[in-house]
């Protein structure tokens, strides 16, 4: 479970050329939130190091104090490591995850799209 670790650290290994960070040290999970207020995982494994800012873009101004200021979003695709799925995947109407549990084994590839980077 993520929460009982630290948070991952998001580092600019060159000071003078800040877009090539990396995350270190961060869970991937995916979460069921349930009707009760529960949460359930569906997969959580290791995010392997690689850089985040393989493409950078300005997302919207924004207008509070800085005029100038726009914050950035980022493609991220790196690989989920020894990834631990839940042991009963038919509580989830995900046929998709169910087969992707079936191929993957314990690694998956994953790209998402960072707000606000």
């Amino acid at each position: 479970d993520s929460r009982k670790r630290p948070y991952g650290k998001i580092v600019d290994l060159d000071v003078d050329h800040q877009g090539t960070s990396v995350v270190y040290g961060m869970t991937f999970s995916l979460v069921q939130a349930n009707a009760d207020d529960t949460e359930t995982v569906v997969f959580a494994g290791n995010w392997h190091p690689n850089m985040v800012s393989q493409n950078v873009w300005p997302r919207k101004k924004c207008y509070d104090g800085d005029q100038g200021s726009f914050p950035l979003g980022a493609l991220a695709q790196t690989t989920i490591t020894d990834v631990q799925w839940n042991d009963d995947m038919d509580q989830f109407d995900m046929p998709a995850l169910k087969l992707l549990k079936q191929r993957s084994q314990n690694t998956l590839t994953v790209s998402i799209s960072l707000y606000g980077y």
